[in-house]
């Protein structure tokens, strides 16, 4: 077989316990939003509302996004992780320092068990980077989504340095007056370095696959990798020196100038897609548009110096974009990957049930309403200081988790189900393409053949082999090994005997012309 790689995807073992915890950790956050509700009324400095973040970006948005990498960097740059039981160790290490830290900025103990806590947390965080980084040195070469992995991994041991500096600060106060400039830089070096340029990296490549839409260059993409960093640069070095307003308002456009660039070039994705958007893709397209709230809040809080909307501020950035992009990425990713455990071995072989059929839809698209009334009302009660709309809010918060949580079980626990094998045709051939019809992109819902993805198929009932070319819907589709391997054990499934020959090419490329007209009803249909 030429142009097939070995699946270097982890154990499930590795990724799933992230989704879990990650999901555990969304219902904590839920309810502590009730219980701490009155103090997102009052001064950010308080410790109730340090555990709510610390709770809701690192045991929700960074442990899902831990997971989430593991299974990622292997199959879009084809490299497997350098080590599945370091993964493990680090989940456990990441785990631990993640709950003493929010229980401990919750309680208020901040002598003694938060700076512990905190250099537990640290330590996970550099495990994980380690693994990451020495996944992706693996790599024979690096796209622009790499590079802004990379970039976020870099950012991401920065935001945790500066945290830990200021965990040891609180019992001896050693920053003195450069504690709220560290503050500041931690804050947006999570956000801009270590969250912003990662869902850069992984969108750029996993929206474009979702949306079917391709001849796209990654020029945008460069442009907007230098301009967040230059700005993410200056902008910290800035606070923690001279704190020049110049620099201030260089730092903001080099900012919002990167994110210009990113949003055109989903936006132009958008534009070309063929698939008509499922319940996940929906959430997430729509986290753009909702970018408004944000920045407009950015402009209005770094420039006036006034701390009145801080905590709508940070509240409005972590919650408007990055948790909407979580949700609905959730449904991408993890039922692939139990797909893929429970599945893989058996397509071509027997009827089997797609990612899709593994959720309730029902539930994902009515948690996806209770989250955008949930986080509309808690805008709203913070800005308009009303504790009735913050306790409201908060309720249909904690009903968002609950549904989320319920078919992120549902989909760790579903157990294989399979249909009956059909008849094989008389005629070899004309069989085969009819089996390579039950071979479906599991992403997108639409067998191989309608996709366009089979240029040539013969046999050699003489040799016993299969002749076929095919091509992917683009060189760096994560899933491609997936479904070259799909191919051959479809043939070998239904024809013991005969050797599958499969040769992967890309000239001439794939477009979205090349699908069937039944597979362009499959993918209008959702």
């Amino acid at each position: 077989m030429q142009g097939a790689n070995t699946d270097k995807a982890p154990t499930p073992g590795v990724v799933v316990p992230h989704y879990v915890a990650a999901t555990g950790g969304f219902l904590i956050l839920g309810i502590l939003l009730i219980l701490f509700r009155q103090d997102l009324l009052g001064h950010y400095f308080h410790p109730h509302l340090f555990a709510l973040t610390h709770l809701a970006v690192l045991g929700w948005m960074t442990m899902l996004i831990i997971g989430a990498l593991y299974q990622l960097v292997p199959v879009i740059l084809n490299t497997p992780l350098y080590s599945e039981p370091l993964a493990k160790w680090t989940f456990w290490v990441f785990l631990v320092g993640i709950l003493g830290l929010s229980i401990s900025f919750g309680a208020g103990l901040f002598n003694l068990w938060i700076p512990i806590f905190a250099t537990i947390t640290y330590a996970g965080i550099l495990l994980f980077s380690y693994n990451i980084i020495k996944s992706i040195n693996g790599a024979s070469t690096l796209n622009s989504s790499a590079q802004f992995v990379i970039a976020a991994i870099f950012w991401l041991f920065l935001t945790a340095t500066f945290g830990l500096m200021m965990a040891f600060n609180l019992s001896t106060n050693y920053l003195g007056s450069q504690n709220a400039a560290f503050l500041k830089v931690h804050i947006h070096l999570g956000l801009i370095g270590w969250f912003l340029q990662l869902v850069v990296g992984v969108s750029t490549t996993l929206l474009p696959m979702f949306f079917v839409s391709h001849a796209q260059t990654d020029k945008k993409l460069k442009i907007a990798f230098y301009l967040l960093n230059l700005g993410l640069v200056v902008l910290s070095l800035n606070w923690l020196t001279i704190s020049a307003r110049i620099l201030l308002t260089v730092s903001w456009l080099l900012i919002i100038g990167g994110l210009g660039f990113y949003v055109s070039y989903v936006y132009e994705s958008y534009q070309k897609r063929v698939r008509k958007l499922d319940i996940g893709m929906k959430v997430s397209v729509l986290a753009f548009p909702a970018l408004i709230l944000p920045l407009a809040l950015s402009i209005y809080v770094i420039f006036s110096g006034s701390g009145r909307l801080d905590i709508l501020y940070v509240f409005a950035a972590i919650t408007v974009f990055f948790f909407p992009m979580i949700l609905g990425q959730t449904y991408k990713t993890l039922p692939f990957i139990i797909w893929l455990d429970r599945y893989q071995k058996f397509v071509g072989k027997q009827k089997v049930p797609m990612p899709g059929d593994l959720f309730s839809e029902k539930i994902a698209r009515l948690h996806m309403w209770t989250y955008g009334a949930g986080l509309a009302l808690i805008l709203v009660g913070i800005g308009l200081r009303q504790k009735t709309i913050l306790l409201t809010g908060g309720l249909f918060f904690l009903a968002t988790a609950i549904l989320y949580a319920a078919n992120i079980i549902k989909m760790v626990r579903h157990q294989t189900t399979l249909g009956e094998a059909e008849e094989a045709d008389n005629s070899i051939e004309k069989d085969i393409w009819e089996v390579l019809r039950e071979v479906i992109d599991p992403e997108l819902n639409v067998n191989i053949v309608d996709m366009g993805l089979i240029y040539d198929l013969n046999v050699d009932e003489a040799a016993k082999k299969v002749n076929i070319k095919m091509t992917l819907s683009t060189p760096s589709c994560p899933v491609g090994d997936t479904i070259v391997m799909n191919v051959m054990e479809a043939v070998m499934g239904r024809y013991p005997d005969y050797e599958p020959d499969v040769h992967l090419v890309f000239d001439p490329p794939w477009t979205p012309e090349m699908i069937t007209e039944a597979g362009k009803a499959q993918l209008a249909a959702g």
